[in-house]
């Protein structure tokens, strides 16, 4: 990650991967946080979990299969509980936040870019 970040101009990071957190903030100028409703994450976990249940997923590293796994949907279901200082770190380590409340909203956002 660290090579990317020195070597290309532009870059976008997906996903939480909290303990890479100092090095991505150093280097951002921007963060798209999707502050979405539970039912709209842990919807998507489930349809994503019956679409390649056992398969390996396009984004997904090599051999790792999609699984049920309870420690991870407990997680996603208790992220509303940690959202409120995920937040606030964010603000806090990195000024530059844009919190997303839906899909439509950040549909808007990026057609704004284009």
């Amino acid at each position: 990650m660290e090579t990317i970040i020195s070597t290309e101009e532009n870059w976008i990071i997906e996903g939480n991967y909290t303990i890479t957190w100092d090095v991505r903030f150093q280097h951002s100028t921007s963060i798209l946080f999707l502050d979405y409703p539970r039912r709209i994450y842990f919807w998507r976990v489930i349809k994503r979990l019956i679409m390649y249940r056992g398969k390996t997923r396009p984004d997904a590293a090599v051999g790792c299969v999609e699984k049920l796994d309870f420690e991870f949907l407990k997680f996603v279901w208790s992220y509303p509980k940690r959202r409120k200082e995920t937040i606030s770190r964010l603000e806090k380590e990195q000024g530059n936040i844009l919190i997303f409340k839906s899909p439509k909203e950040t549909a808007k956002f990026i057609q704004q870019l284009k």
